[in-house]
């Protein structure tokens, strides 16, 4: 405020000179001093727009740095998840095998539920080992089933979304250049 109260001054001060009889070569002096002034101050002017562009510049920038680093972030975790999937995939896999060896040939597997005890069957069980066996690895079978298209179809939503941000920032990034 004292700021301005200074510039005004000395803008108007030159011109209280000029309203009073005064030399000529003193009107002058003013009338350069004043230029001098006047263009000063259109050059701090500038300089603040320019700052202030500069400023608008530097947020941009630093929202499109978060926005990479989002970029990045969405992307491990899609990785991740595509490695769960595979992960799953392959289990599975192995328990579709087993089950088809189960079936193809029941009589080796109900040899191994006899000889092998470390897996008690409830008693209220009423099938043989083998077929107990066999109900419980279908079950899972199907649960990871539903948890890799569950998995599925959650990578195919974050890629979706991924490639949208992707979009906007590369949209922003060529305002930038």
């Amino acid at each position: 405020m004292r700021a301005l109260i200074l510039i005004a001054l000395l803008l108007f001060h030159p011109l209280f000179a000029l309203a009073q009889d005064t030399a000529p070569a003193e009107k002058s002096d003013v009338a350069l001093e004043v230029f001098q002034m006047t263009q000063s101050m259109d050059e701090l002017i500038e300089l603040l727009k320019e700052d202030r562009q500069q400023r608008k510049g530097d947020v941009k920038l630093q929202k499109l740095e978060i926005a990479v680093s989002y970029l990045n972030f969405r992307s491990r975790r899609i990785e991740a998840k595509e490695k769960d999937l595979k992960e799953k995939r392959q289990s599975r896999d192995r328990m579709e095998e087993l089950v088809a060896k189960i079936e193809s040939d029941p009589e080796q597997w109900e040899r191994f539920d006899k000889n092998a005890n470390s897996n008690p069957i409830p008693s209220s069980f009423e099938q043989k080992p083998s077929e107990y066996r066999l109900k419980m690895l279908k079950e899972r079978v199907e649960k990871l089933d539903t948890e890799i298209v569950s998995l599925e179809t959650e990578i195919v939503d974050l890629s979706r979304e991924l490639t949208e941000f992707e979009t906007f920032v590369q949209k922003n990034l060529e305002l930038i250049k």
